[in-house]
């Protein structure tokens, strides 16, 4: 038998036209199993079109994601950005391109469409077959239809598994950045018989960048922190971790809590060059003069929460890491006597929203410390976590839920 080198519909048998098209299907399906690249492929497909098969102008068009690319423009004068899902909204099978689509494609006669659960994410559009045997012209066109079936398939497994892939890779990294921030979360607090505290974290599935610390400084003293980094994940456990170790190694120099809050800014702005921030609520606790000094550095207000009232938090200055200076420090110190409870939480708490488009306001959870007042403050916190469950009913914690709860002896 003579050597086949490509279709001549003149000159083929049909035993060396079904030889050739098994040759043609064999190597586009090894170059598949090889794993060859999706650019890697179009080519070979490009190649059987316009080498083998004698299609001498075609444009191939893919879907990716929700917008169609143009995957291989042969010899066509079409460079622009369309959706031939709009165009060839009534084509289900192989057709003739409509006459009045015949300006947009010049000199192109076929639209070869290709459907997966009644959704085309592929279109060949290609020019006349050289033959004057319609049924020679049927077969090659039913012939390229199966081709372009398999490598629009292919390439969509290929970005299927590129997508696999890449959701692997995003659960690995919030397992590491879970693994940093739980290593950031104190395992005991302090507690002596002059204050007790007690602590519920809740950490999100999207890994935000929650942190609560207290360091015993005295028998009397104690300096508390709760803290949130903008964004999520493997950057956020990072930047928080890095937080706390600054935090750490300030407060065992330092009981100045307006110079604590300066050097926290600059090694942050430092880090982020303004393009991360965070909110902190810095606070000392002096249980001898039952009094409480604290900074509120663009954090929401805390509050100290007595059977008569509620005091909240304000007085300080912006978020760190924003700017290299900070503009401004206020340092307040209010009274906080034996019995009053003192909440301390991150805005998981109050951004959590109902069904009904609510949000979890101070105002509620003032009102479930209040009702549970004189209760342990395992039991307080306890309840109050029960109080968001109930309020965001089937609807998820968008964000860490963060409390800590403290109280004077």
């Amino acid at each position: 038998m003579k050597s086949i080198s490509k279709i001549d519909s003149k000159q083929l048998t049909e035993l060396e036209l079904k030889s050739l098209k098994l040759e043609l299907l064999f190597d586009l399906t090894s170059s598949i199993n090889n794993n060859f690249s999706n650019n890697s492929l179009i080519t070979i497909y490009s190649y059987i079109l316009s080498e083998k098969l004698n299609i001498n102008q075609f444009i191939f068009f893919l879907k990716d994601d929700k917008n169609w690319t143009i995957a291989q423009n042969h010899r066509t004068a079409f460079f622009a950005e369309v959706d031939p899902s709009k165009i060839f909204t009534e084509v289900i099978r192989p057709s003739k391109i409509d006459i009045s689509l015949s300006k947009m494609f010049p000199d192109l006669q076929t639209v070869i469409p290709v459907f997966h659960k009644r959704e085309p994410f592929a279109y060949l559009l290609m020019s006349a077959i050289d033959s004057e045997s319609e049924t020679y012209k049927k077969e090659i066109i039913d012939y390229i239809q199966v081709i372009t079936n398999i490598v629009a398939v292919a390439s969509e497994n290929k970005k299927l598994f590129k997508n696999q892939v890449k959701q692997e890779l995003f659960k690995k990294e919030l397992s590491v950045a879970a693994q940093i921030q739980g290593m950031l979360i104190p395992e005991t607090l302090p507690s002596t018989d002059k204050i007790e505290m007690a602590a519920i974290y809740v950490p999100n599935n999207n890994i935000g960048g929650d942190y609560y610390d207290c360091v015993k400084i005295s028998e009397c003293e104690f300096i508390f922190c709760v803290a949130d980094v903008s964004g999520k994940g493997i950057p956020a456990a990072l930047l928080m971790s890095n937080f706390q170790a600054h935090m750490r190694a300030l407060v065992k120099v330092s009981r100045d809590l307006k110079h604590i809050v300066t050097e926290l800014n600059k090694s942050m702005f430092e880090l982020t060059k303004g393009d991360r921030f965070i909110t902190l609520f810095l606070g000392k606790i002096n249980c001898n003069e039952q009094s409480l000094s604290y900074i509120n550095c663009g954090h929401q207000p805390l509050v100290i929460v007595n059977k008569e009232k509620c005091s909240a938090l304000k007085k300080g200055t912006t978020m760190l890491g924003a700017f290299d200076e900070l503009p401004f420090i206020n340092e307040e110190k209010v009274t906080f006597l034996k019995k009053d409870v003192l909440s301390v939480f991150t805005d998981g708490i109050t951004e959590l929203e109902n069904y009904k488009n609510d949000f979890f306001t101070i105002e509620l959870l003032v009102k479930s410390i209040k009702e549970n007042f004189d209760k342990p403050i395992d039991d307080i916190n306890t309840r109050l976590l029960q109080t968001l469950n109930e309020f965001r009913g089937n609807m998820p914690f968008t964000d860490d839920v963060t409390l800590l709860t403290i109280r004077l002896k």
